[in-house]
């Protein structure tokens, strides 16, 4: 990844700091936020050329009343992960109603593989859904990731995909990493918040 690629990272997580996240959480919870959907951006651009794939497998095993499904949709997936629920993030951008955007954001959530949802959980991002439904800006960051930094810059998270199919053990320990190379990007923002803080108490 070129420096500049680099550069871009930091200021693509103040921007929605700045955007989304600055009256809601002080500055040392951006993580809870930024990361795991990161995480959930790249496998959602990885899923999307075999979304409908998916979709059409689902439904042939339902029909055919198949249990274990996984092995299935992981192959018409084209990964070692799926998502089987009928929506991407893409999808989600245009919820008016702030309760069925956060019904149906759940449900794409829970249509992740197994895999993903070790991941998920050990994020404890769930828990943050309801404070950002309740603060309507569960929307606004859904739409960031979307339209921000082409996810092809964030291609080191591609780790992500292949960290799928091992164990929860070795997940864990993707995540910690993650988290301790954050931490100084987060260190970033906090300073730069600081800053323009006294900006602003200079020009008032």
């Amino acid at each position: 990844m070129q420096d500049s690629q680099v550069n871009r990272i930091p200021n693509f997580i103040w921007g929605i700091a700045d955007d989304v996240l600055r009256d809601l959480y002080v500055r040392g919870k951006y993580r809870d936020i930024i990361l795991p959907m990161t995480v959930i951006r790249r496998l959602d651009a990885a899923l999307e050329p075999t979304k409908q794939a998916v979709l059409d497998m689902g439904t042939r095993l339902d029909d055919d009343g198949v249990i274990e499904q996984e092995a299935a949709l992981k192959q018409a997936a084209g990964h070692a992960f799926y998502n089987a629920s009928p929506f991407t993030l893409r999808d989600l951008r245009a919820r008016a109603n702030r309760q069925q955007l956060r019904a149906d954001f759940e449900a794409y959530l829970d249509g992740f593989s197994s895999n993903v949802q070790d991941i998920l959980k050990n994020f404890e991002f769930r828990n943050q859904i309801p404070r950002l439904s309740d603060a309507d800006v569960l929307g606004a960051l859904i739409e960031n990731f979307c339209r921000g930094i082409s996810i092809s810059v964030l291609t080191r998270w591609r780790t992500a995909m292949v960290l799928c199919g091992f164990p929860v053990w070795t997940i864990m320990r993707w995540v910690r990493f993650l988290k301790n190379w954050c931490g100084g990007l987060m260190r970033r923002i906090t300073r730069r918040l600081a800053s323009t803080g006294r900006r602003a108490m200079r020009s008032s």
